[in-house]
């Protein structure tokens, strides 16, 4: 829905995710406005946000 919702690309790298709680390592690009309006979106709808940079070692 995030993808939909607002100009950004996402791709799951890696998700664990149970009926009620879970995680996500969701890499996304987009302009910045785009990507701040994102967070701001999934944080509204109670979601906790971590910005990770850099390389991902699988």
């Amino acid at each position: 829905q995030l993808g939909r919702k607002f100009e950004i690309v996402t791709n799951i790298r890696r998700a664990d995710v149970a009926r009620d709680q879970g995680w996500v390592l969701l890499e996304v690009s987009g302009e910045p406005d785009e990507l701040d309006k994102g967070v701001e979106y999934l944080e509204s709808r109670g979601v906790k946000v971590e910005l990770a940079e850099g390389d991902l070692v699988e």
